[in-house]
């Protein structure tokens, strides 16, 4: 599975990546991540309340408040820059929290390592429908979200 998935990268991904560089300025591509990054706040905020991390879910929901206001949508990351951090939490890490260990170590097609733990808490965010592609309202918004949404994280790698 890991040689599929470098050959996946490498003819495919890495490509992509490249010519989104290369056609893309910095500041639109920066843009792009802020926008990503503030959607993932929201799932961060649920994590941050399913840990019991009260004070870091109030820090994480005025970040995104502020960057969904103030930062246009969070295409600015307004909210770094007035002290507000940017946190990851995520289901993976609430299931750890509540004693779930982290299962076995798996190389998935296409989405790549993770732990048993790990990918069923991503599949617990899909199908809760918390994540970015609850946003979209038609399958090819929501495939046009995801695809530009790993091009970008690829191309920042």
């Amino acid at each position: 599975m890991f040689a599929f998935n470098e050959v996946l990268d490498q003819n495919v991904a890495r490509p992509l990546a490249r010519g989104y560089q290369i056609m893309t300025p910095q500041p639109v591509d920066d843009s792009v991540t802020h926008f990503f990054s503030n959607l993932q706040d929201v799932i961060v905020v649920i994590n941050d309340l399913g840990q019991l991390k009260f004070a870091q879910a109030a820090s994480d929901t005025a970040r995104f408040l502020v960057n969904s206001t103030v930062g246009f949508f969070g295409v600015f990351d307004v909210a770094t820059h007035i002290g507000l951090p940017k946190h990851n939490e995520d289901f993976g890490q609430t299931l750890g929290y509540w004693g779930i260990g982290s299962g076995p170590y798996l190389v998935l097609p296409v989405l790549g390592p993770s732990t048993l733990r790990d990918g069923a808490g991503d599949l617990v965010g899909s199908l809760a429908g918390v994540d970015y592609l609850s946003l979209p309202d038609t399958n090819a918004k929501k495939l046009a979200a995801y695809t530009l949404r790993n091009i970008d994280i690829r191309a920042d790698l």
